[in-house]
């Protein structure tokens, strides 16, 4: 099997529009100064630990693999590998951004969950991140055989992470939606989303819709005409199942604001009737 060889002008288009995606969220951070009203804490943690599995799983197999890898990637690596790192580490850092954001302004109105959103991310990239940056720093100029040893330690981090972790944390994306949906349907009347974009919201769904659709059926041209399942989602299938979750959250989200900006229409148009005299000169 051999990855498919997707254009790296298209590679390069994806990560601009990937990158254009958070515009407007981060704009809109900036323009309220960290004032972070409206957007959960929790919402943005489960989509960073999301994005941070991939980032992760990303530079293991790009950047630091000490053999072949059968994951989306040629042998040796090309630039479209690079590009494809670049946008895993795009979407990581700009939601690590937003928590950042976040957790400044809830530290000040409500610290224990602040507290607890920084030790359970701190906690993930121990397990994440921290590890491959780790092993490519001691393991940087080394000899070129890698040793049984790192081996197993390399293939019992991949078996956990695309086997366990990633669905786990690719499936909280539900989790994700609902705690930001509570946050938006308990917002005041009349008050909007605050610091939630929904230019942005809308714009995440569309461009992860489309990057969804270029890693299916998969990068991957297989000998066999009719690849298992299983055997699809560790290869590849983990990145476009995780990308096809976030954007039915964000499209999930759009429709519930869109609801509440109509409902407060609908109570608004209701009240002005109601105000209206019943007798008129």
């Amino acid at each position: 099997m051999a990855p498919y060889n997707m254009p790296n002008w298209l590679r390069i288009l994806l990560l601009i529009l990937t990158c254009v995606s958070f515009a407007p969220q981060l704009h809109r951070l900036v323009r309220r100064r960290g004032d972070a009203s409206g957007i959960s804490l929790q919402y943005v943690l489960l989509n960073l630990a999301s994005a941070t599995e991939l980032f992760a799983l990303g530079f293991l197999v790009v950047a630091d693999s000490p053999e072949p890898s059968d994951i989306f990637a040629h042998d040796p690596r090309e630039a479209g590998d690079w590009i494809n790192l670049a946008n895993f580490a795009v979407v990581w850092a700009l939601w690590l951004v937003i928590l950042l954001v976040c957790v400044v302004y809830h530290w000040r109105h409500n610290r224990p969950a602040a507290r607890a959103v920084v030790a359970a991310y701190t906690a993930l990239l121990a397990i994440s991140v921290v590890p491959v940056f780790a092993d490519a720093i001691v393991h940087a100029g080394g000899s070129s055989e890698p040793s049984s040893d790192r081996l197993i330690l390399i293939g019992v981090f991949v078996w956990i992470h695309v086997f366990f972790l990633t669905p786990l944390i690719t499936l909280l994306a539900l989790l994700a939606f609902l705690v930001q949906a509570r946050e938006v349907l308990a917002r005041p009347s009349g008050s909007g989303t605050g610091a939630l974009s929904v230019a942005g919201v809308a714009l995440q769904a569309a461009v992860f819709a489309i990057l969804t659709a270029t890693w299916c059926p998969g990068r991957l041209v297989f000998d066999s005409p009719d690849p298992m399942f299983v055997v699809w989602y560790q290869l590849v299938g983990f990145v476009p199942v995780n990308h096809a979750f976030f954007a039915f959250e964000q499209a999930l989200l759009l429709v519930v604001v869109e609801w509440r900006r109509r409902r407060g229409r609908d109570r608004s148009a209701n009240l002005a009737g109601e105000t209206q005299p019943l007798i008129s000169d």
